[in-house]
């Protein structure tokens, strides 16, 4: 269901949702990550320290596009898979609001270098992780921007 986690896929997942953030909080200009929708052996924490450590990087993708276009907000939806050494072996949009090519393959690129800790028996993992993007004068609505929305529609993107 919403907000928990859905298991499929090699391995063994973690249960339940994770207790808020303060850190996933969007910052003028800035991008923030909802919360992953993960399938195999490594937890939704693991998942999240790593793209915490990673938001900077996403949050240039989008703050380039920023300067050409003051109004650009949305949300970007990137599903992908953990090989057992821990490396991304595919990533790809899922679901994308925001609709600005250049962010998207930009998001892309940057998720495809990560490295996480190798699964817990070296089994892959899926995950759809939905990032968020506001400017700091964007007049959208933070509720249309909340971590409860992002994962509705990570769940709804999971088949």
């Amino acid at each position: 269901g919403a907000g928990g986690l859905g298991l499929r896929g090699t391995g063994r997942g973690g249960g339940g949702p994770a207790p808020p953030d303060p850190s996933r909080d969007a910052t003028p200009g800035g991008a923030r990550g909802g919360r992953p929708l993960v399938a195999g052996a490594l937890s939704r924490q693991e998942i999240q320290g790593v793209i915490r450590r990673h938001l900077d990087a996403i949050r240039f993708c989008y703050e380039q596009r920023l300067a050409q276009d003051p109004d650009l907000a949305g949300r970007v939806t990137v599903r992908f898979e953990i090989s057992p050494e821990g490396r991304v072996r595919t990533a790809r949009v899922s679901a994308s609001t925001l609709n600005d090519a250049a962010v998207e393959r930009c998001v892309v690129r940057q998720v495809r270098r990560w490295r996480f800790p190798p699964p817990r028996g070296g089994g892959l993992v899926r995950v759809n992780y939905p990032f968020v993007f506001r400017s700091g004068g964007s007049d959208e609505d933070a509720s249309d921007a909340s971590g409860e929305a992002a994962d509705d529609e990570a769940s709804a993107a999971d088949e």
